[in-house]
């Protein structure tokens, strides 16, 4: 079973998108599933939204494990002339934003 799960983001992340961030998660250590996109955000630049079990957090500190993630995240859209996100949100199950980078 998952323990992340990534939204879906229409125009921002495609199939090869996605199976790329879950690849990345994998990398960092995390199953990690799609989700259809629940969460909306004021910014109008985008941002990767994740979910996290609430109680759980990375091994180390999520500071460490989100600019991990994000490097990775970016470097896969610039090899693919995209739009990278702007940010990385991670939300608990609640919706309460637990992390940003």
């Amino acid at each position: 079973m998952a323990d992340i799960r990534v939204e879906e983001s229409a125009g921002h992340i495609d199939g090869v998108d996605m199976a790329a961030i879950v690849s990345v998660l994998g990398e960092l250590g995390h199953l990690s599933e799609p989700t259809k996109q629940i969460t909306v955000l004021a910014s109008p630049e985008w941002s990767l939204v994740l979910h996290w079990p609430s109680g759980s957090s990375p091994g180390g500190s999520f500071d460490s494990f989100l600019m991990d993630l994000k490097g990775k995240v970016l470097m896969h859209y610039e090899d693919a002339h995209k739009d990278p996100p702007t940010r990385i949100e991670v939300f608990d199950t609640n919706g309460e934003l637990l992390a940003s980078a």
